[in-house]
């Protein structure tokens, strides 16, 4: 019993050290969406679709026409069951401006309570500080170490709005 307990809370120990974290997709993808494609022993040229772990979309490849069953028939059919559906960016109401809504994720609150200091310390040396376009610097250097760092996949507010000028 007490070997049991002690395993349990080495588990827990090791799994709150490591801080927040996304599943990755290996975790949650349904078996269709890990099946590798193959061409198979048959020469016809069968365009089919299949889901590409690394990039997280969906893409096409030829099928023989034997062997394996493909994946899927359809893009679209690929891309209702593998493809990440990112939920829709939420609206300020004082500025009128789109931002990521991973931002109000209660899960990643300590994270984007602390990015921006974390953001700060990896410029302050840069000499472009101050002059026109930093502001996409200071973006993608978040979204960077966002994405490292805490692997979670956050959106600009220039991605999110592609009609606004941000110097």
């Amino acid at each position: 019993m007490k070997t049991r307990c002690f395993t349990l809370f080495i588990a827990m120990l090791l799994l709150t050290a490591t801080g927040p974290t996304l599943l990755s997709a290996a975790d949650v993808l349904p078996d269709r969406c890990r099946q590798v494609p193959v061409k198979g022993p048959c020469k016809a040229m069968i365009e089919k679709f299949f889901f590409d772990q690394q990039t997280g979309k969906c893409k096409p490849y030829f099928y023989g026409g034997c062997g394996q069953p493909p994946p899927f028939d359809t893009l679209e059919e690929c891309r209702k069951l593998c493809e990440e559906r990112r939920p829709e960016p939420k609206k300020e109401p004082s500025t009128g401006l789109y931002y990521d809504p991973i931002e109000d994720d209660p899960r990643y609150a300590d994270v984007f309570k602390k990015i921006n200091d974390e953001v700060k310390e990896t410029l302050a040396g840069d000499p472009r500080k101050g002059s026109m376009g930093f502001v996409h610097t200071i973006w993608s250097t978040k979204q960077r170490i966002l994405k490292q760092k805490y692997n979670i996949d956050w959106r600009t507010p220039a991605e999110l709005n592609p009609h606004v000028m941000f110097d």
